[in-house]
């Protein structure tokens, strides 16, 4: 018995902590990033609508968040939204027709790039524009950050 309450508050402590470990993405565009959980803190860098952000703890209306380059720092949790984004990681990366390495390519994504994810299947992810909310084609997960 004691066992099976030890192994259940090792998981509901998991799915806590895992709730904080979740990629998000800056609601607004020209967001500041700070230093501190405060209006009054430096500002460390400026992130647009769309970047994709990890977040890794909460602090009252303010969440520490870590970017696809390891930069971390507060931003304040209204400008934070659920919408699933993916930064390029590599020099160039081909985008699919379908989830596959044998599809057809339908365009190059560059480095540093911004796309909406759509989808997942596997080790793939359909991403697209995102202001326009069109959808492209598929990448491989390893070529992109955020998703």
């Amino acid at each position: 018995m004691k066992k099976a309450i030890g192994i259940a508050l090792l998981l509901l402590l998991v799915g806590v902590t895992a709730g904080y470990a979740k990629t998000k993405s800056i609601a607004k565009d020209n967001v500041n990033v700070r230093a501190k959980p405060s209006r009054q803190a430096p500002i460390l860098f400026v992130a647009p609508k769309g970047y994709p952000l990890w977040v890794r703890q909460q602090q009252k209306n303010w969440v520490q968040v870590e970017d696809w380059q390891g930069k971390r720092g507060w931003v304040y949790r209204p400008l934070i939204s659920a919408i699933p984004t993916a930064v390029v990681q590599v020099e160039t990366a081909n985008v699919r027709k379908s989830p596959s390495r044998r599809a057809s390519r339908v365009t190059q994504a560059k480095h540093g790039e911004i796309y909406r994810v759509f989808a997942s299947q596997g080790d793939w992810v359909k991403i697209g524009y995102y202001f326009e909310n069109e959808k492209l084609g598929w990448i491989h997960r390893d070529l992109v950050w955020g998703y």
